[in-house]
């Protein structure tokens, strides 16, 4: 179901490779004819320098100086030509070589190691050819390998090469930072064409994105023969990149044909299909499902039309000339308190975002909202140019005639448009004001038609600033709800989308003034107000304890308000969050529902108050850690495992036999090669380590909740008494992505959630590429396994040894065996301490740069009847530095019932007894890590 259409609908006759055709022609009359073309010479082909392809210089598209004349450049480039050279692209230069040279290595591969990745069946993606689609037709000169990148989901990573060993971290690179790239050229076009650039975002949504690799051998009739017929792309934008010096791309042009010379570094982009279709009919398709789209308040919402208070103000000469239905006696009848009265909280959004002064700015927060309700918002990082650009525009709208103003009306039984609001009655006292009320998300409730096309900028200032907007918004939200002790997601689930309007108000001056109002006292229907002063002219009154206090806005500051919808949730909270957790209690995994441990000390934090091995806690001193022999270097090495051979046609029955027999004799193996991009596990390690670093109380922020094991503490502490590891541990869900408890996800470092994210998704990849081998080399049909271990729920344990000076009467974690199916352990610096007990004895594991270590848990065990060895294994201590890794278990799915496979035993007798995937955890997570114990309880 993934799969993008082209993906599942295109399909191209088996022909020739041409790379092996052509290292077999000797003469030019070996050429057959079916490559051939006499069209190849029919048009002219314009001399070097009649005519230059456009040239785009990224840097300055982004460039607020220079971003006006460079977008214009686009725009004549993609209407003249469909076609430029883009420069300074951001694309680091190792992306592109890298990528580059992976290509050329793909291509020098023996055409049966290449055949690995052939095309399937009715399917275009892989490596062969495209468009062949008779026995007769006229081919082209070159080989594809095409391969669907994007979205992630969609990715058939069996047909990306294995070999060179780099192709897939490099196409994965190179594929993002190419997605970035034409999601920015993408916006520009939709700004230039005049659409507001989230039309563009909702059709191109995900960025569906596939690269075709092409080689075109030599060929000694090269002028009868042609690499690619004439054709246009059938996408919506194209980024091709040169891989060699050879050139070989035209372009036509008023019937002639432009050879392409590229620049070093550049892309050469182009228009395609969808996008020139886009252009000829965007002003109609974009509107006809608006109406069911719209939000309840836009529907709902209308006002009776009253004279335009601008022009109303402009034509009175005396005081006496105000129409009465504009006095208002009860605007003179409360107090004003005088300036300094009392100042208006104020919020630096800065310090809410920042690990050391979050905690006391959120207090701030809290406090303000529950007592002031408004807050002035300094800091809050919407750009000073977003600001001034929607300022000037909103000046320059209300200058325009009233006629032009009219052109964007209020339209009947409408609140959005230009006019008044709330005005129900022919006799009901009216607002001195004006107002322009816009939707602006979600993207696909805009009604354009309403957006102000003078002055020129007004939508795209607009777009920007409600962008901007929503990002502070939702940061805010999210802030409150923790204040309220309510998990975010309850709140993001409310504010799903963040529905959000805006309303530009013009009050005029009037001679008055003390008589009249601008807008009537209320309370704002909404969740969360941001109010932006657009002029110096003060005027915002807020009423507290029964007077009015006047707003003096700071500069540059957003005045944010709570609504109604916010009180309302707050005061009816306990019922929300029960609705709420109910539903999250249904999300969660096993482990993550039946798990917990008693709260101890933080280890970390006593390890560094300790300056005598004497100091050492007698509850963390083990006799039984000098019990076993541990075996001495080179005794005896863990099996290493090429995962890139296990996926290569070639190698991969004799890498799967070696696998086998690691997971029957060890149950661990090292694994390299593993495709896991070098830049994902940095990442993820340099992540752990500033966590750890940071201060205890900020490390609390993510701690354990009772009745769990999620979070940051230790697990597996069942009693007062028990003896403890010399260890702190984060365990978090991962996957399935519903079980995520993000509020238990270190917000500090600020790439740790992406990181985490980028990392589990990678590792997900790997272990279900590993199990389906295990499955076949166990004689179980792979669907058996994958059925079982249905969207491989997956958490993470990150382990944190610090130093101790007992550290061989201490343990980092007790022997035990894992209660997954899978671990994937990564070793996150570079001090040693995994043991696996084998016949009697310790053997230390010694991680090869860049390996992962990977084991059999007890799942497998069981499923496989025993063949497979869950082994046991534990962590020791470094007397002088700190160890830390990061392991990641794939286990079960949770309605699965756990016994060895009718297909394993067959005629034979089970090893262990059956029982549900739930009572199995249960067990498990009952009692503190005690080597095998519980796996020998379950034989039979």
């Amino acid at each position: 179901m993934a799969k993008p259409s082209f993906q599942r609908l295109g399909t191209s006759i088996d022909v020739p490779n041409v790379q092996a055709l052509a290292a077999s022609i000797a003469n030019p009359a070996d050429v057959p004819p079916r490559y051939v073309r006499p069209e190849a010479k029919a048009d002219p082909v314009v001399s070097d320098g009649d005519s230059e392809l456009p040239v785009i210089d990224f840097s300055r598209l982004l460039h607020r100086r220079f971003s006006r004349e460079e977008s214009a450049k686009l725009h004549h480039a993609c209407a003249d030509w469909g076609f430029f050279q883009l420069i300074n692209h951001g694309v680091p230069d190792q992306a592109m070589e890298k990528m580059k040279a992976d290509i050329v290595e793909f291509f020098k591969l023996p055409l049966e190691e290449k055949k690995a990745f052939a095309q399937l069946p009715n399917s275009l993606e892989g490596y062969g050819q495209a468009f062949v689609v008779s026995d007769d037709q006229k081919l082209d000169w070159a080989d594809i390998l095409t391969l669907v990148t994007r979205p992630l989901q969609s990715r058939n990573i069996d047909l990306w090469p294995a070999q060179p060993l780099t192709f897939r971290d490099s196409l994965s690179c190179y594929a993002m930072e190419l997605k970035s790239v034409a999601g920015t050229l993408l916006e520009v076009m939709t700004k230039n064409l005049g659409v507001a650039p989230e039309e563009f975002s909702t059709i191109f949504q995900d960025q569906t994105q596939a690269v075709r690799i092409n080689y075109y051998p030599p060929c000694p009739r090269a002028d009868e023969v042609l690499g690619l017929s004439p054709h246009t792309d059938g996408s919506g934008l194209t980024l091709l990149l040169q891989v060699n010096d050879v050139e070989g791309l035209h372009i036509r042009k008023g019937g002639d044909w432009y050879p392409v010379k590229p620049l070093p570094g550049a892309l050469i982009g182009n228009i395609g299909d969808i996008i020139e279709v886009l252009v000829f009919v965007s002003g109609v398709c974009a509107r006809l499902p608006r109406e069911m789209a719209k939000p309840s308040f836009q529907r709902l919402g209308t006002s009776i039309d009253v004279p335009n208070v601008q022009a109303l103000a402009a034509s009175i000469a005396n005081p006496a000339d105000v129409p009465p239905r504009y006095v208002r006696p009860e605007a003179k009848a409360d107090p004003v308190v005088s300036d300094g009265d009392s100042e208006l909280p104020v919020i630096d959004f800065s310090r809410l975002l920042h690990r050391r002064f979050s905690r006391e700015e959120s207090a701030k927060l809290h406090h303000a909202c529950a007592d002031w309700g408004f807050f002035q918002l300094i800091n809050h990082g919407v750009p000073d140019q977003v600001m001034e650009k929607m300022k000037a525009d909103i000046v320059e709208f209300f200058k325009l005639p009233l006629e032009e103003k009219k052109a964007f009306a209020q339209l009947p039984n409408s609140l959005e448009g230009y006019g008044q609001a709330f005005v129900m009655s022919d006799d009901q006292k009216l607002d001195w004001a004006d107002m322009l009320s816009l939707i602006t998300r979600p993207l696909h409730s805009r009604n354009i038609d309403l957006w102000p096309a003078q002055p020129l900028t007004f939508r795209d200032s607009l777009s920007c600033y409600s962008m901007e907007l929503k990002s502070v918004a939702g940061t805010l939200l999210e802030v409150m709800a923790k204040n309220l002790g309510v998990a975010p997601e309850e709140f993001s689930s409310i504010f799903q989308d963040q529905t959000q309007a805006v309303r530009f108000n013009y009050y005029p001056p009037c001679p008055r003034a003390d008589e009249v109002l601008g807008l009537s006292p209320h309370t704002d229907g909404s969740g969360l107000t941001l109010l932006l002063q657009v002029n110096d002219v003060e005027g915002l009154h807020i009423r507290k304890g029964g007077n009015w206090f006047p707003v003096k806005p700071l500069p540059g500051a957003l005045i944010a308000n709570i609504g109604d919808i916010i009180e309302v949730i707050n005061s009816t909270r306990s019922r929300v969050c029960v609705c709420g957790r109910a539903l999250r209690e249904m999300a969660k995994s096993s482990f993550q529902r039946m798990g917990s441990s008693i709260h101890v000390p933080s280890v970390q934090a006593l390890a560094a108050s300790i300056a005598n091995p004497a100091d050492v806690p007698p509850r963390f001193v083990r006799p039984e850690a000098k019990a076993d022999p541990v075996a001495s270097d080179g005794e005896s090495e863990l099996p290493v495992i090429d995962f890139s051979r296990l996926l290569h046609h070639r190698f991969s029955r004799e890498e799967s036999a070696k696998l086998h027999q690691a997971c029957a004799d060890w149950g661990f193996f090292q694994l390299i090669n593993h495709g896991v991009p070098d830049q994902a596990i940095e990442n993820m390690k340099a992540d752990i380590v500033e966590f750890f670093k940071l201060p205890l109380e900020e490390k609390k922020a993510f701690a354990q909740l009772p009745n769990s094991l999620e979070g940051y503490g230790q697990a597996f502490v069942v009693s007062d008494d028990q003896e403890l590891d010399w260890a702190n541990m984060l365990y978090l869900i991962t996957r399935p992505l519903q079980s995520r408890n993000i509020d238990l996800w270190p917000a500090q470092p600020l790439t740790f959630r992406d990181s985490l994210s980028c990392y589990s998704m990678e590792l997900k990849g790997v272990a279900g590429s590993l199990l389906e081998v295990m499955a076949k080399n166990l004689g179980v049909a792979p669907e058996e396994f994958s059925t079982i271990f249905q969207d491989q729920p997956q958490g993470v344990r990150i382990n944190y040894y610090p130093p101790c000076p007992r550290a061989d009467e201490v343990l980092g974690l007790s022997p035990h065996t894992d209660g997954s199916g899978l671990t994937l352990l990564l070793q996150v610096n570079d001090v040693e301490g995994l043991h696996i007990r084998k016949g009697g004895k310790w053997f230390p594991v010694k991680p090869l740069a860049g390996a992962l270590i990977a084991n059999i848990g007890d799942i497998i065990e069981i499923l496989s009847n025993g063949v497979y060895k869950s082994i046991e294994h534990r962590a020791i201590i470094n007397t002088k530095e700190e160890r830390l890794s990061i392991a990641a278990f794939h286990g079960p799915r949770e309605d699965s019932v756990i016994g060895p496979l009718a297909e394993i035993v067959k005629g034979y007798k089970p090893k262990y007894v059956s029982m549900s995937y739930k009572e199995f955890m249960k067990a498990y997570f009952s009692t503190k890590l005690e080597g095998r114990r519980l796996m020998e309880s379950l034989k039979l």
